[in-house]
């Protein structure tokens, strides 16, 4: 099983895309992604990061 760890903004949204979502586009009050008409938040920086407990 994969472990979650963090990663930058630019890397989470090259791995929605990949997945198939289309965007991100800009909304309020995060940017937001959308997959066969499912709109998923992007929230900001601070708030999707894993902490990694060491």
């Amino acid at each position: 099983m994969n472990r979650w760890t963090p990663c930058s903004r630019r890397v989470f949204v090259r791995r929605l895309r990949a997945l198939g979502f289309d965007g991100p586009w800009s909304g309020f009050p995060h940017h937001f992604m959308v997959l066969d008409g499912h709109r998923l938040a992007l929230p900001s920086n601070d708030e999707y990061s894993v902490r990694s407990y060491a």
